[in-house]
């Protein structure tokens, strides 16, 4: 069956809801309630107008017109079964969600946007979009709600890098839907995930092999999403980040195996003391699945930088600054020794207790200690070590 021979054969019926400005009033909720009610299932068009979203002007807010909600809620009253088509250019809250059977999300479509729209619903097409962006529960969740709007002409863009789905996945903040989400008239099962060594250096790359199989009864494509976890990073980064999706067609019952290469670039992150994208050593957990909250497959590989570069040494310099550098950690017991504070020592004559404690003692001191700036270490010693040692050492690490 064709789209047009299957709309032919479906009967419609219409009430307007709102008008061109969003606003209800009784007689036009009345009357589509006393359309939704006789209907096998009410579909209902909402989402945001020019006055609500344009180019030229922000939104100050995530709401649909009121009407629009009111609309959503007055036929859900009285009809279990009711679809809500969305038409709007970005994310908007939705109270109604649990109170619906379907939801599609249209985007603003175009010319060509209404065919296409029925012939989702029809089922003369297997819907398989996936959201490019987080849906909040509320504007109260998203990350620059602290900084925007701007005030005093003046926009702090204070969520860094983490925007969007970063923000929501290392906050744990759950979302109305995540980034990825979307259904379709079919369902899918990650069967396998594999990695192409369990341990790479980051300049060979790795090669990861997934496997997915259609577990219903119609043909669907299914968006296929990886993502990458640094178990213990050096520097604040996102929970995880997406590195790689693919879209695949898949039968009643058939399974593929889907490959992405994954780079030393999709490892590293922005080293600003270096100026550069920089790899570093340690795990890596590859996330695979349906959306960025649900990822049922896991593998962990080791990686290995071949770069090593180091940030360069200065006065604002921390002390295990130097410990972590080639070139510093020689200099590292003389600037521990400037300080002038006493490291609890641990020997083997000491009782287990009292060495227990010595350990404890070391380690509360040494945090300290490492985390002085250098520049500050003249003052500590009391002119014992001199701002022209410090320059000499200072040249001699560069």
């Amino acid at each position: 069956m064709n789209s047009s021979q299957s709309r032919a054969a479906t009967k419609f019926d219409y009430a307007a809801g709102y008008d061109s400005d969003g606003e209800v009033s009784e007689p036009l909720l009345d009357e589509a309630r006393n359309v939704a009610i006789h209907a096998e299932v009410a579909v209902v068009f909402a989402g945001l107008p020019d006055s609500y979203e344009s180019e030229g002007f922000d939104r100050n807010s995530l709401e649909m017109p009121g009407g629009h909600n009111q609309l959503i809620e007055a036929v859900s009253s009285v009809q279990q079964k009711v679809v809500v088509v969305l038409m709007n250019g970005s994310a908007i809250t939705m109270p109604w969600a649990d109170h619906v059977k379907g939801i599609v999300e249209g985007w603003l479509c175009g010319q060509a946007g209404g065919g296409a729209i029925a012939d989702v619903l029809t089922g003369v097409i297997n819907p398989s979009g996936k959201l490019s962006e987080t849906f909040p529960a509320s504007i109260y969740d998203t990350p620059t709600f602290p900084h925007f709007p701007a005030r005093n002409r003046q926009a702090n863009y204070g969520e860094g890098v983490f925007i969007g789905y970063r923000y929501y996945d290392t906050k744990k903040i759950e979302p109305l839907f995540p980034l990825g989400f979307g259904l379709s008239y079919t369902t899918f099962a990650y069967t396998g995930i594999k990695a192409s060594a369990p341990s790479i250096k980051d300049s060979d790359g790795v090669t990861v092999e997934v496997s997915i199989k259609n577990t219903g009864a119609v043909a669907g494509k299914e968006i296929i999403q990886l993502y990458l976890h640094e178990q213990n990073p050096a520097l604040i980064r996102p929970e995880k980040e997406l590195k790689a999706f693919e879209k695949i067609a898949l039968a009643p019952g058939e399974e593929k195996v889907v490959s992405f290469k994954l780079s030393e670039r999709d490892f590293a992150y922005y080293d600003s003391d270096l100026h550069s994208w920089r790899v570093r050593s340690g795990r890596f957990d590859i996330l695979v699945g349906g959306s960025s909250r649900n990822l049922s497959l896991r593998a962990t590989i080791e990686v290995q930088a071949t770069d090593l570069g180091y940030p360069r040494l200065t006065r604002t310099s921390m002390l295990k600054d130097f410990q972590n550098h080639p070139k510093g950690k020689a200099f590292y017991p003389e600037l521990l020794e400037a300080t002038g504070i006493a490291i609890p020592s641990v020997s083997d004559a000491l009782s287990p207790k009292d060495a227990a404690e010595k350990r404890k003692a070391r380690m509360a001191v040494m945090a300290f200690v490492d985390e002085m700036i250098v520049n500050k270490l003249p003052a500590f010693s009391e002119g014992r070590f001199t701002d022209e040692k410090l320059d000499e050492i200072l040249q001699q690490v560069q």
